[in-house]
């Protein structure tokens, strides 16, 4: 009688296990969060204990994205990080000629070519990640932590023309005190024509030029590890042999507005060993930081929900963090610091705010890109996967233009060779180059080109086509915001291609596009698929819509 029941037992333990191991999996439920960081960090920890080698990703061969902008058209290719290389939220890039190097959020260091993505032989510095992965673990097992959020911010090649050194921020744990910093260190790199995949940099090499204050604690209060998502950290090189990184709020919303505090603050750091200072404060949690060619310092900066902000920094001023905010807080409450709701006052107002959030992450100056958007400044965004190109007229931001890029970018770097990179979450480096606009006149041009039809004929083709082209576009990698594009649909099935918002009855059809499929469709839409979006255009079954419809089916 017992056994039975022991079994019994056994089976019914079993199956619950499965069950809330499916929760966890699925729903993220406790203890999700602890698992998930506890497999992230062994196998963080044993790829520090390989060997470099010689793993690298190619662009030859990589598939191009175009993009159609308002003045370009955008060639964007994408390069996969070596395969043991999984970025987490972090990194930055930095440019040698025409070379750049990449730090993860790891602090694995790489190499681009121009061609291929490698490991390099430079090791960061130690920015204390294992003993804090030993101390969350052992004494602080019960707290929520992230230990992505440890994580390496920025790289910066500095070169005066008789030095050549490489500046690397970080986030670093102290284990004896239990706090953390934002950290710079800095090393000398060899001059002239050393091949960077031949320089051997070891951790212990590079020395620590700065350290923010106050060191900042766990948040004991509600039992979460550290917060280095909100440490900032970004870059610029300035003039006079100095560099500046920004600071973000850390650990407390209030610190940017502590005048004993280095955070909410951008801080100037001169290489020479000469004390660093503060030139403003009141900023939330910086992700971009640009010395721009006219000399000027923007900041970019995750406002709440809500508010995030292009400011100009300015020395003496007050940014208003925490109680000048256009946000609100994530649970979609007024802040309770924010001394006027909605508004900004008693404090410098940014350049430029964006109301719903996008999320920015760092920012450019184009420079020697393409003459049409010389001087520009282009955010990157994580949450609505979009770049922004600003156009400025002196301080004040004319226009910016959404430029959907599909993806979240965590770093921008204006490189050599007429190129943008972009760093995203998912390790891959983007590689940006512009090419002149072709227009959908210039495309038909082709088109009409290689079909015989007479001038007459030809003429009202063109005047037909002219109406679709007020939603769509007929060139190649094209974009139109609200249709899809119509190049290459003569090889395309019906309702395919990048285009999200074909309606039901279209996505329905099944099968390809043929010149019969395509002339019923011109004439009466509804009647061919009921429920499309396609508006009557008034044609008739004639010659008119047998030629429109060769000539749709021919685009490139």
């Amino acid at each position: 009688m017992f056994r039975p029941i022991v079994i019994a037992m056994f089976i019914v333990g079993a199956m619950l296990g499965g069950i809330y191991g499916l929760a966890v999996g699925k729903f993220h439920v406790f203890p999700h969060d602890h698992i998930k960081n506890a497999f992230g960090s062994l196998k963080r920890l044993s790829k520090r204990e390989q060997a470099y080698d010689s793993t690298q990703s190619s662009l030859k061969g990589a598939s191009i994205n175009k993009i159609d902008t308002t003045l370009l058209m955008l060639n964007v290719a994408e390069l996969r990080a070596p395969e043991d290389i999984e970025d987490l939220r972090g990194g930055g890039i930095t440019s040698l000629g025409n070379n750049a190097l990449i730090v993860t959020n790891e602090g694995e260091i790489l190499i681009f070519d121009g061609e291929t993505l490698t490991h390099s032989k430079i090791e960061a510095p130690d920015n204390g990640y294992e003993a804090y992965v030993r101390t969350a673990e052992t004494k602080y097992s019960d707290y929520l932590h992230k230990h992505n959020r440890l994580r390496f911010n920025d790289l910066l090649f500095l070169d005066d023309g008789n030095n050549s050194r490489l500046a690397i921020s970080y986030v670093k744990w102290h284990d004896d005190t239990e706090c953390y910093v934002n950290a710079v260190s800095l090393i000398p790199l060899p001059t002239g024509n050393s091949n960077l995949k031949e320089i051997t940099v070891n951790a212990s090499d590079w020395k620590e030029i700065y350290q923010s204050h106050p060191c900042l604690q766990m948040r004991h209060d509600v039992k979460k590890g550290i917060t280095g998502h909100m440490m900032g950290g970004r870059l610029a090189a300035m003039s006079r042999g100095e560099i500046a990184i920004v600071n973000g709020e850390g650990n407390s919303r209030f610190l940017p507005q502590d005048d004993g505090s280095d955070m909410g603050r951008v801080v100037i750091i001169p290489l020479d060993g000469s004390p660093a200072r503060a030139i403003n404060k009141g900023l939330r949690n910086p992700m971009g930081l640009l010395h721009d060619s006219q000399g000027r310092l923007w900041s970019t900066e995750h406002g709440p929900y809500g508010g995030d902000e292009l400011n100009l920094i300015q020395e003496g001023k007050n940014y208003g963090w925490p109680f000048a905010a256009y946000g609100v807080e994530y649970q979609r409450i007024p802040i309770g610091t924010v001394t006027e709701y909605g508004r900004h006052p008693n404090s410098q107002k940014p350049a430029f705010s964006w109301v719903p959030s996008i999320a920015p992450s760092n920012l450019i100056e184009v420079k020697d890109f393409d003459s049409a958007w010389e001087g520009d400044l282009i955010v990157a965004t994580l949450k609505s996967k979009t770049l922004y190109r600003l156009r400025l007229d002196g301080d004040r931001v004319v226009y910016s233009e959404p430029i959907k890029i599909g993806v979240g970018v965590r770093y921008l770097q204006m490189h050599s060779n007429n190129q943008i990179l972009g760093w995203t979450d998912n390790a891959t480096l983007l590689v940006i180059t512009a090419s002149p606009m072709v227009s959908s006149d210039a495309t038909l041009d082709l088109v009409f080109g290689g079909l015989d039809l007479t001038n007459t004929l030809e003429e009202k083709v063109r005047g037909a086509i002219q109406s679709c082209l007020e939603c769509h576009t007929a060139v190649a990698g094209g974009y139109a915001e609200d249709a899809p594009s119509l190049s290459g649909i003569g090889r395309r099935d019906i309702a395919s291609g990048d285009y999200k918002g074909y309606s039901t009855a279209l996505s329905s059809m099944g099968g390809s596009w043929t010149k019969e499929k395509l002339s019923r469709y011109l004439v009466d839409p509804q009647g061919f698929a009921p429920g499309t979006k396609m508006p009557r255009m008034g044609l008739k079954n004639d010659e008119v819509t047998e030629a429109l419809a060769q000539v749709l089916m021919t685009l490139p």
